[in-house]
């Protein structure tokens, strides 16, 4: 699949450029295989959304990426959170450019995944408020929804205009990235270095449950 020219998020990045903290997370962890989610839940997350390429699965492949502890992090978090506050946001999936793309809310299961594909029209960073309205059934405060993704100018940028809480993970997978996403992450790299968090109130809570899980006070 194709992704066509995401004009609408060029636009928003340059916001992000004169306020950066619009494009730093609240954790930065190396992959999902890094992330605690009984501990995220208990730090007061109740659902969670995740990009799909080179966050969950290699860019344009169905199954969750082969590398240590992605598969069984991947269960937790579906075992954690239930499938119903679970879902995959990615600007190749769920839009116009998929041809299985529906205007009826959250009726597309990934088939390799097995959660929901959020179908939305208006690609990342755009739109955080069609992830909020899918969640808004759950009655869950943006900030009790983690967004989880490898990019700072969609996915980063994503979920603080939303208010929820987001985890920037590391990129794994570039064989088949296509040349724009390459191109602008060298540019991330460049332009925010080496980037620094937010923190916030969830993300302190979060690493005291993690001490508590190594045995810490």
């Amino acid at each position: 699949m194709v992704q066509s020219f995401n004009s609408q998020g060029i636009l928003l990045s340059f916001r992000a450029f004169l306020n950066p903290s619009l494009a730093t997370p609240n954790l930065h962890l190396p992959s999902i295989a890094h992330i605690s989610f009984p501990a995220l839940k208990r730090a007061g997350i109740h659902a969670i959304a995740f990009d799909k390429d080179n966050t969950l699965t290699a860019p344009y492949e169905d199954e969750i990426w082969h590398g240590p502890g992605f598969e069984a992090g991947w269960e937790e978090c579906k075992r954690v959170f239930g499938a119903d506050h679970v879902c995959v946001v990615s600007n190749s999936l769920g839009t116009p450019d998929d041809p299985s793309f529906t205007t009826e809310k959250g009726v597309v299961v990934h088939p390799g995944l097995g959660v929901k594909i959020l179908q939305h029209t208006l690609k990342k960073p755009a739109g955080s408020d069609a992830l909020l309205a899918h969640f808004s059934t759950h009655a869950h405060a943006p900030h009790t929804i983690a967004f989880v993704g490898d990019r700072r100018l969609t996915d980063v940028y994503y979920g603080n205009l939303g208010g929820m809480t987001t985890i920037l993970t590391d990129a794994f997978s570039f064989e088949r990235d296509n040349l724009a996403a390459r191109s602008v992450r060298v540019f991330e790299g460049w332009w925010f270095g080496g980037g620094g968090v937010r923190g916030g109130e969830v993300a302190e809570r979060y690493w005291r449950e993690v001490l508590k899980e190594r045995g810490g006070v």
